[in-house]
């Protein structure tokens, strides 16, 4: 369950599964210590959160122009 967690947000992130190996010194990341796993999991879940924010604030934007565009044109 725990591994299940942690291929779930690296698929979510598109983590790359070979750079995380490489970063933590292991051949699985099955293979880490739950401190290592841990540190992973709150690392995955910020890339997460930047993620969505950077989503939430990409259509805002998109919003508050189409809204500017409104206001700029007088029918």
């Amino acid at each position: 369950a725990e591994f299940s967690k942690l291929a779930n947000l690296i698929k979510a992130t598109s983590s790359q599964t070979g750079a995380m190996c490489e970063y933590y010194k292991v051949k699985n990341l099955r293979h880490l210590n739950i401190d290592d796993y841990t540190e992973a999991v709150g690392h995955l879940n910020a890339k997460l959160a930047k993620m969505a924010k950077e989503e939430t604030d990409k259509k805002a934007a998109a919003t508050n122009f189409a809204e500017e565009l409104d206001d700029a044109i007088q029918f």
